[in-house]
């Protein structure tokens, strides 16, 4: 009959394998010998803009007639001015601050407004005419102008239609 005897090098080598293998899994890595965290800021820089100015047409029914101006801008932003400008404002007669035109006649009109919140004032002047100094606000952002004439400029006016178109400018 045979004995199988075990060697004592094969034995003694596979123990060494075993523990080396198990020694290599319970030893950190690399990667598992610490961690180290950081920060960084996302930012973002929102410039305000006025995307649309709007107003129907204007028809001086007897001696006035209103609209409502709205503005679409981004909430909060700092309005410096909104100004008005009519085609014809320098065939304004004295008193008015704008005229309408039917070829070379001229029929003078004032607008006034209400403000669109009540930081802003309006004034109605040839010069730097419109509202300034506000910040806008989603919740004000219309106002209602009133174009009015007198019963002098329009019965000394030829018979015709008259018309002016009035440019309204945001500044911001």
């Amino acid at each position: 009959m045979h004995t199988i005897r075990k060697s004592p090098i094969k034995a003694s080598g596979v123990a060494a394998l075993a523990s080396a293998f198990a020694l290599a899994l319970s030893a950190p890595s690399a990667a598992q010998a610490g961690n180290q965290t950081g920060t960084f800021q996302v930012n973002a820089n929102l410039s305000g803009s006025c995307t649309a100015v709007t107003a129907s047409a204007v028809s001086l029914s007897g001696l006035s007639g209103a609209t409502t101006l709205t503005l679409t801008c981004t909430s909060g932003i700092d309005i410096i001015s909104v100004g008005l400008a009519g085609a014809n404002d320098a065939h304004a007669p004295s008193g008015f601050n704008h005229a309408m035109a039917n070829g070379g006649n001229y029929v003078g009109y004032n607008i006034s407004a209400t403000a669109f919140n009540t930081t802003g004032t309006y004034t109605d002047a040839s010069s730097g005419a419109g509202w300034v100094g506000f910040t806008y606000s989603s919740t004000a952002n219309t106002s209602t102008m009133t174009a009015t004439s007198s019963a002098a400029q329009l019965s000394g006016a030829a018979s015709n239609n008259y018309s002016d178109t009035v440019t309204v400018t945001v500044n911001f």
